[in-house]
């Protein structure tokens, strides 16, 4: 587990780079302003059936929100941004995201989930039962960041509860990301 959390956050930090490059259209209200900070809220996290260019408004499966990432043990210096997770099951086979144009989305706040600051699509090739997401900003939201997919076939012989689990990193998800910029 620790190796693929280096991995998707490697990805993340590559994502960075590649934000100021591309924006993904989005029928979203607002633009979201961002800077990094300790105080930013929860970001709601959810799986909607559709692509990020055009979503079901109501979610599929919701994930838990992402909150900024506090640790007194660090590595090297103060870091300059605010990292934000999301963990969460949903009762679903990865193959069965697959099946439909699924995408992750990260939404501004509870109070403003018509915003999407963040979204990508589930597809990609699995490596030991697991899949990585590249999540783009959204209307120049600067938020950026990974999922990771990972299937736990818990059940026996095709009976009982296949689960997906899944972490999502972000990057610039900062205090001001919950409220639209005027």
């Amino acid at each position: 587990m620790h190796r693929v959390r280096m991995i998707a956050m490697a990805f993340a930090a590559m994502l960075l780079g590649l934000a100021a490059m591309s924006t993904p259209a989005f029928a979203a209200e607002g633009t979201p302003a961002s800077s990094p900070g300790a105080g930013a809220a929860a970001m709601p996290v959810a799986i909607h059936q559709g692509t990020c260019a055009e979503p079901v408004a109501e979610p599929a499966w919701k994930v838990n929100d992402a909150s900024p990432i506090t640790s007194s043990d660090t590595v090297g210096g103060a870091a300059d941004m605010t990292v934000s997770e999301s963990s969460g099951k949903v009762k679903a086979k990865l193959d069965d995201l697959g099946h439909e144009p699924y995408v992750i989305a990260v939404h501004a706040s509870a109070a403003d989930y018509d915003t999407i600051v963040a979204c990508g699509m589930i597809a990609g090739p699995k490596v030991d039962g697991k899949l990585v997401v590249a999540l783009t900003p959204v209307n120049d939201s600067g938020v950026t960041g990974v999922a990771v997919f990972d299937e736990d076939k818990s059940g026996v012989l095709g009976l009982g509860s296949d689960e997906v689990q899944i972490t999502v990193y972000l990057i610039g998800a900062g205090s001001s990301m919950a409220t639209p910029a005027s």
